[in-house]
């Protein structure tokens, strides 16, 4: 039937599939909508335009949630953290804010965030975004949405303001123990320290390492220091009677001839096996066969047999001594002379005049040898290098050598002389002509010291020394003087001052009680006074010096000129940045 005025519809929207934005929705419900034949060309043309205004109003966050699937993530692409950089202290709390942009740039709104740090030790975060500073380093906190990821750089470390220790522990003689440091920050923050110079103000009393551990040397008190960051912690040690001591006594022979000598030692240790170097006091159990000094020297006076004894603090060591006559040789095989009448009998096969290459042999075996040419080759401030020739140790071989050292010229005692430190702890054995050289560690500058050695071998599980070398004498150097100007640079206006501080110590961080001149390489910008306080004069650069013998440190001076009326804008902001006030750092946003 011919119905005029009545066409067939025609579906203009869906007939061919829209191509869409990404991120916006399908317009499959609305794919099959109907114009009538009989509705203009115009008409249809402005219903499809009005479509498509209505898709495209509508916003990104009236989107459904669950049925779009996988195009949900499409939607975000990149989280952005602020502030992006932060700088704390520890103890600090600050608030980081996460959010979420589309790839047309736009704030995503409640989407999951996932927060994390890199270092927990040094920085935590919690579910909603507050940090803590822990401790001094560096950490990157995430922020994460699936599997986009947003992230920030937080940085720990403080204006150290003080340096406590914990407990200055009291150590016994030989005795060693740390002594805990910790710094205080300007917000109040306590945490351990590190990275500390340590020193004592007398090493004869108390030592101490580099990781604060203090020992004790002999009884007494002294001040501990420790230093680092322009700040300076003290604490006093005080270093008690170590109440269990062992004596060793040892002699280089068991036999000496009428009016010969032989120099004994002494080794004092304390209830755990530490060496203690204490002098002892020497005595004999019978003057009238052989005396002993007070260094350990033993004479003989008669024949006979005694027991040297050195004593510290009631406890006691001791070595027994026979004074044989003068013509007796001294060997150690029988106590006879061979002087008799029958000398048919000595010519047997283990004859005196034959022991070199009797059967038995044993009693011929000599001792080692004596070292004589020993020298200082060298010095240093805390060292000493020696040399000798090395002997034969009475069997063919190579001996092995004991070394002993003192202060010359405060009466020291040889009997207590430390073990040899350094290379010379232990002197390998070498073939006979050849020449040992090693470093003596660890000693007093500018100080005069006596050093000997002995060589030794081992036989059935002890040692058969031979006589006492030569004694050579060597002065270490003066001491190495460190001069620490603080702080190491700083800046000053025009007409301002600022105080300095000059420390002097030697190479191990031991105060020395030496003055220092200070200097400006250029007064006419900053000058100085003979107690270091610097004063701007004009603006520039200068580098102020302390000075302590040939030794200096120094620290850089920068004098500007203050802001005036004439370096301000009509808006009140200085003309070479921020003003005064300063703004906040990349990131972050005054509060």
């Amino acid at each position: 039937m011919d119905r005029r005025g009545e066409r067939p519809t025609r579906s203009y929207v869906g007939a061919r599939p829209f191509r869409l934005v990404e991120g916006y929705p399908s317009f499959s419900a609305v794919r099959r909508v109907a114009v009538p034949r009989n509705l203009s060309k115009g008409r249809g043309m402005a219903l499809s335009c009005l479509l498509l205004v209505f898709a495209a109003a509508c916003s990104e966050d009236a989107i459904p949630t669950s049925p779009l699937g996988p195009q949900q993530n499409q939607l975000v692409s990149r989280i952005s953290i602020s502030p992006s950089e932060a700088l704390l202290q520890p103890d600090d709390l600050d608030q980081l804010e996460a959010q979420v942009i589309s790839a047309r740039g736009r704030v995503v709104n409640g989407r999951e965030i996932t927060w994390s740090s890199s270092d927990r030790s040094v920085v935590e975060i919690d579910p909603q975004g507050r940090i803590v500073a822990m401790n001094e380093g560096s950490a990157t906190i995430t922020a994460k949405h699936k599997d986009v990821v947003g992230s920030a750089t937080v940085d720990v470390r403080g204006d150290v303001v003080e340096i406590i220790f914990a407990e200055v522990p009291d150590v016994a003689e030989g005795e060693a123990k740390r002594i805990e440091a910790s710094y205080v920050y300007s917000n109040g923050a306590i945490r351990p320290a590190t990275k500390l110079q340590w020193s004592t103000a007398d090493r004869t009393i108390a030592r101490i390492d580099g990781n604060g551990v203090v020992t004790g040397v002999e009884v007494g008190e002294v001040n501990v220091f420790a230093q680092a960051r322009g700040q300076r912690g003290q604490g006093r040690i005080k270093v008690r009677k170590n109440e269990t001591h062992v004596v060793e006594v040892e002699s280089p022979v068991s036999r000496i001839e009428l009016g010969e000598s032989v120099e004994l030692w002494a080794q004092v240790y304390d209830g755990r096996g530490r060496r203690l170097y204490k002098p002892v006091t020497w005595t004999s159990s019978s003057s009238s066969i052989a005396r002993v000094d007070a260094y350990g020297v033993l004479t003989g006076v008669a024949i006979g047999s005694v027991t040297a004894t050195a004593s510290v603090d009631g406890v006691s060591g001791s070595v027994d001594v026979t004074v044989v006559a003068s013509d007796d040789s001294g060997s150690s095989g029988g106590s006879s002379s061979g002087s008799g009448d029958s000398g048919s009998d000595d010519t047997g096969s283990s004859g005196s005049s034959s022991d070199d290459t009797g059967s038995s042999g044993s009693s011929s075996v000599a001792n080692p040898g004596s070292v004589d040419d020993l020298s200082v080759d060298a010095s240093t401030s805390s060292s000493l290098t020696i040399s000798f020739g090395r002997v034969g140790d009475g069997t063919g071989s190579g001996a092995f050598y004991e070394l002993r050292y003192g202060v010359a010229e405060k009466s020291w005692t040889w009997s207590t002389a430390n073990i040899a430190q350094g290379e010379c702890g232990a002197i390998p054995a070498g073939s006979p002509g050849t020449t040992a050289s090693c470093t003596i560690t660890d000693l007093h500058a500018d100080l005069p010291y006596y050093v000997q050695v002995v060589a030794y071998r081992e036989a059935d599980g002890s040692r058969v020394y031979g006589e006492l070398s030569n004694k050579a004498q060597g002065t270490t150097d003066q001491p190495y003087v460190v001069v620490d100007v603080v702080p190491s640079s700083f800046n000053l206006d025009v007409g301002t001052s600022k105080t300095l501080n000059a420390s002097v110590t030697d190479q191990f961080g031991n105060p020395l009680s030496q003055s220092v001149t200070w200097t400006s390489t250029s007064s006419s910008v900053a000058s100085v006074t003979s107690s270091g306080v610097a004063t701007g004069n004009a603006a520039g650069n200068a580098t102020i010096r302390a000075t302590a013998g040939t030794s200096s440190g120094a620290s850089s001076a920068t004098v500007v000129r203050p802001a005036t009326d004439d370096d301000t804008d009509s808006s009140g902001s200085t003309s070479g940045g921020s003003g005064s006030g300063g703004t906040s750092g990349p990131g972050w946003s005054p509060s």
